[in-house]
């Protein structure tokens, strides 16, 4: 998640910012950027230039395919595996982060079929 200013209701701003020949970016030239102008996702979730969500070193979290196509949102069923802890004891380095999504999206393919 980007870090972001709020208004009085608790709503991220997010700035856009102009950006000329950049893949990806909106049909106006701009792309959204958070308070330390890192690009985000209209979520605010860091981005890299093609859309995929990053952690803040720029690890690979998602590709921009996984992600809802019109609110850019994570699947609840992802979501819940990749940032809610399992247990009281949830190992937070990006392997079995990796894992535990990897294993949520399977979970939702064969429970979808």
């Amino acid at each position: 998640m980007g870090l972001f200013e709020r208004d009085n209701c608790g709503n991220m701003l997010m700035v856009r910012k102009p950006v000329s020949g950049a893949p990806g970016h909106s049909p106006r030239g701009e792309v959204l950027v958070d308070a330390l102008d890192r690009r985000v996702n209209k979520r605010g979730y860091l981005v890299d230039g093609a859309g995929n969500v990053v952690t803040r070193r720029g690890d690979h979290v998602l590709a921009r395919g996984e992600l809802d196509p019109m609110t850019e949102d994570i699947p609840p069923e992802i979501f819940r595996a990749l940032f809610l802890p399992i247990g009281g004891n949830a190992s937070r380095n990006l392997n079995s982060t990796k894992k535990r999504a990897a294993t949520a999206k399977n979970r939702a393919v064969t429970t979808n079929l």
